[in-house]
């Protein structure tokens, strides 16, 4: 028998298991769409093996690597048209109820945004935010004019946070036709940790209860700018001897990064290494008191919800997309400068003090659970839905 529901045709350069549970969320609490997954770019992005999604159809269309540089993107120009062409094709000949597109910096995304205006509701998500929107001069005039007639030829936009929703509104994105649709974790398993798993975590890195814990977790590249808060934790751990630094993830800085720490303070700082089991990641922050995040730049930065669900005290960059979100500054931890150590350093002093310490762990549970009620990725997919169209209410 043909599946005659309608489709909902999902298209995205790459797979992250944030990705993938959301799609897999989808296909649970909205069983009457029939999800078609299309991978535009290089499946293997990122250590994930992905082949699967529980409820969805997945097409690898091209094994196109995202171009970094200028000889990359003209490298990649060829293929990705001809990916474009793919996934035109396809709709042509089966079309879907909506496209939810995930991003338009590739020329096959931009081609389908054309090609869908007034044919068929494409959702746009994307993780670009106002604090990273820095382009001016003339740079910034014709970033507007392109940018401005992309989103005015999508259906609805759907951002991750309020920084998200400042950035569409500023190129045009209508009011009525913006949802959040956040980039989340999988919060039941930071709210209901495994006992078996939180044991496991804390055997392996030696977590006692008897010890305070700082943790950063993202991969080991130098716009995370761990090195700075490495620094910030050698300056203060005289101050804080109960105190200890985890760092969650690996890359190409961390033997660098190791190296900054001194001897005497080598037990002190624990590095997990990459940790591909989402539950062992949440059981680090339940083990965990206070997060760090000192980057040059996020998009938007799961990490940052994942520290807030556990109750963590947050010390974050002030250019981190989900910082809008989540921090408040003097209630439940700091805004910093990028990589600024020192400022770093003060946050960690205030942060690890323990009035602050647990009127920051109240806090931080009470935005997380408050931003969950106002932001969850699937109604805001399915109120895009309805908005456009697309589908009924019913």
């Amino acid at each position: 028998m043909n599946d005659v529901r309608p489709i909902l045709a999902v298209v995205t350069p790459f797979l992250t298991p944030f990705r993938v549970q959301f799609i897999e969320r989808v296909a649970r609490e909205m069983p009457a769409l029939r999800l078609r997954v299309f991978v535009t770019q290089n499946p293997d992005h990122g250590p994930w093996d992905v082949g699967s999604i529980a409820g969805a159809e997945l097409t690898h269309l091209a094994r196109n690597k995202p171009w970094q540089h200028a000889e990359g993107f003209f490298a990649s120009l060829g293929p990705d048209l001809s990916t474009a062409r793919s996934l035109l094709d396809t709709f042509r000949s089966q079309p879907p109820a909506a496209i939810f597109l995930v991003g338009y910096a590739y020329p096959s995304h931009l081609r389908l945004i054309l090609w869908a205006h007034r044919r068929i509701p494409l959702l746009l998500w994307g993780d670009s935010n106002a604090l990273g929107d820095t382009a001016r001069g003339v740079r910034g005039v014709i970033k507007k004019l392109l940018l401005t007639r992309v989103i005015k030829r999508c259906a609805a936009v759907l951002p991750c946070g309020e920084s998200g929703r400042q950035f569409f509104s500023r190129y045009g994105a209508r009011p009525d036709r913006t949802f959040l649709c956040p980039a989340d974790p999988d919060y039941r398993l930071i709210d209901s940790p495994s006992p078996e798993t939180l044991r496991a975590v804390a055997d392996r890195y030696g977590f006692v209860p008897a010890r305070r814990r700082l943790v950063c977790c993202a991969r080991l590249v130098q716009l995370k700018r761990f090195d700075s808060a490495i620094d910030a934790f050698v300056s203060i751990a005289d101050e804080r001897p109960d105190w200890d630094l985890v760092i969650v993830g690996d890359g190409e800085m961390r033997e660098a990064w190791r190296a900054r720490v001194p001897e005497k303070l080598a037990n002190r700082v624990v590095w997990t290494g990459f940790l591909k089991d989402p539950a062992e990641i949440a059981a680090v922050y339940r083990h965990s008191h206070a997060f760090v995040h000192p980057g040059d730049f996020e998009a938007w930065g799961v990490v940052v919800l994942e520290a807030a669900a556990a109750g963590l005290a947050m010390i974050v960059s002030r250019v981190v997309g989900a910082a809008v979100d989540m921090v408040r500054p003097g209630r439940n931890g700091s805004l910093v400068a990028p990589g600024d150590v020192a400022e770093i350093a003060r946050a960690m002093r205030e942060w690890t003090s323990p009035e602050p310490l647990e009127r920051a762990r109240r806090e931080s549970l009470a935005i997380s659970r408050e931003f969950r009620e106002k932001a969850d990725a699937v109604r805001g997919l399915r109120a895009a839905l309805i908005a456009t169209g697309a589908i009924t209410e019913d």
